[in-house]
Formats: C-alpha cells, structure tokens, sequence
C-alpha cells in the first residue's frame, strides 16, 4: 500500500489532477453552450458541451473521488457511472455527424438515442444489483460503438463522413478514445486513475482545432 507520506502524495495529485480536468471541462461546457446559443443550426456545438458535461462527471467518480465530498448516495454515483457510459458514444457518434456533416441516417441516429433514454430510465428506476448485472453487455456496446465509429470515418470514398485534410485529426482522436477506453474497461484494475477522460481531452483537442478551422467564419 506504501507509506503514509506516499499515500498523502497520491492522494494530492489525484487531487489536483481532477481539479484540472474537471476545469478544463466545466469551461469546455459553457464555452460551447453559448457558442450552440449563437448558431444553433450546428448541434456539433450542443454535442460537444454535452459530451464535456459527461466527461467532467465521469470524473468525479474515480480519482479523488470528488463526489463523495458532495453526497454519499451511493445509487446517484452509480446512476452517473451508468448512464455515462450509456451516453458517451452515442453523443460522440451524434458529434461526428454533425461536425462533418456526415451521411448517418436518422432513422438510426434517433433510435440510438431513443434506447439510451430507455436504458437511462431503466438505471434510474431498476434496483441496482439488477443492472450491474449486465455490466458486461455494457462494456461491449461501448466497445463496439467506438470500433463501429471508426469503422464509419475510415470507409472508402468517405461515403458517411466526406474525407477532408483534417481527417486524421478525427482518427486520432477516436482512437486515442478507444484505446483509453478498452484500458478502462478491460484492464484497469482500480478506481484511482480512469484514462477514458485524458483519452478524450485528446479528441477534444483535435476536434476543437477542426472546428475551428471549418467555422473560423463565425
């Protein structure tokens, strides 16, 4: 376990780091919230924010485990935990469409949102050992969703998203998602260091500089 002074060092830069991040994120949030407010016909705006919000929360469950400082409601951390995991890639995936203009059907797109509301609902209301139960199924889903997501940006002839010179700023950043991810999901073995917020404050890096770019009009 280490000594005292080791563990209080930890403890401090656990600490400090989700400080930075959620900083980092909360601004991220209003940023692109009032940008969306602004020219509300782009939703990439709106995902983007959303996604930052869900990041940020994810967040205050492991590391220093800030929201443990706020409530001790074990069913609300778990509800976060959850539903997190649920919205990400579908957020992610609305976000990738909607910065580049993409070709995803609607049909699809308002399904996949229809059953995370389903699936949110049944988190809020089910019993908890009931939905931890198919804690597996859910680690596949995310996992899929990001191998189905790059599968999409890499398509021949960029027929759902239209190839530009920016692409590879969206490859690296879903696979820098991806990667953080399967470490999480697979082979994390605690819950003081998540490495899916640090994967997407990379993406968040590279789809903030292609969206500059595109909208350096505004």
């Amino acid at each position: 376990l280490g000594t005292r002074h080791q563990i209080e060092t930890l403890d401090r830069y656990l600490l400090y780091r989700d400080l930075f991040l959620e900083g980092c994120y909360f601004i991220s949030v209003l940023m692109f919230l009032v940008i969306y407010i602004h020219r509300p016909e782009n939703r990439a705006w709106l995902y983007f924010a959303l996604l930052s919000l869900i990041t940020a929360m994810r967040i205050s469950i492991y590391g220093a485990h800030l929201m443990t400082g706020i409530t001790d409601n074990y069913r609300f951390i778990n509800f976060i935990e959850y539903s997190t995991r649920i919205w990400f890639p579908i957020l992610m995936l609305l976000l990738l469409n909607a910065a580049f203009s993409g070709n995803i059907a609607k049909w699809f797109t308002r399904g996949l949102v229809m059953t995370a509301a389903v699936l949110t609902g049944a988190v809020d209301i089910l019993l908890i050992h009931i939905y931890t139960a198919f804690a597996p199924s859910l680690m596949l889903f995310d996992f899929s969703m990001g191998i189905f997501m790059l599968f999409l940006v890499l398509w021949p002839g960029g027929r759902f998203f239209p190839r530009n010179e920016h692409a590879i700023f969206l490859v690296y950043g879903m696979i820098s998602v991806i990667a953080c991810g399967i470490y999480d999901l697979y082979i994390a073995s605690t819950s003081y260091f998540e490495m899916t917020p640090i994967g997407f404050f990379i993406a968040l890096l590279g789809v903030a500089f292609i969206l500059a770019i595109t909208y350096t009009d505004a």
